[in-house]
């Protein structure tokens, strides 16, 4: 590898991603749903920077490719449940594969989710899952015994209630 196994860059604040059994989206994260398989909670703003790009037009300069809706971005947001499904890949590539900080996640439930808190939430629960993956013959994970030893571990599972007042 030419750059000897080093980023050539110093910060990357988003590359490839996990296309899991499930893709958590920016409805879910606006939506504060529970899922049957929840593994932890995720409660950042959607963090999308300004401009992706400046075009010329019409002797100004246009800002392209951003998302900073007054609605939603850079507003507290109520905790949302990410599933133990956006951590696996589809059920033909792996068995015994827990990926948590490249989950599978849309652009905008991203920008939410990668913030270092939540990663280590993920990174716990990942963690647990794949030892008993490990410890299952079939590499099975039961998602209710992973939920109960998420839980005495003193992980948060269910979102409080919470009443957006962004005018969603």
């Amino acid at each position: 590898m030419k750059t000897g196994h080093w980023s050539p860059q110093v910060y990357v604040r988003e590359a490839a991603r996990l296309k899991g059994q499930y893709v958590l989206t920016e409805h879910d994260i606006l939506q504060n749903d529970t899922k049957w398989d929840v593994i932890g909670l995720g409660s950042y703003t959607i963090d999308i920077p300004g401009a992706v790009d400046r075009v010329p037009a019409h002797g100004k300069t246009l800002l392209e490719g951003g998302m900073q809706s007054p609605t939603y971005c850079n507003k507290s947001l109520p905790a949302y449940a990410i599933p133990l499904r956006s951590l696996r890949p589809q059920a033909d590539q792996a068995s015994n594969l827990f990926v948590p900080v490249a989950l599978s996640a849309s652009h905008v439930a991203f920008s939410s989710v990668r913030m270092e808190p939540t990663w280590m939430v993920l990174g716990q629960s990942a963690g647990v899952a794949a030892s008993m993956a490990a410890a299952s013959p079939s590499g099975a994970v039961n998602v209710t015994a992973l939920q109960t030893r998420l839980l005495a571990l003193g992980q948060v599972l269910k979102p409080p209630p919470h009443t957006m007042t962004t005018g969603l």
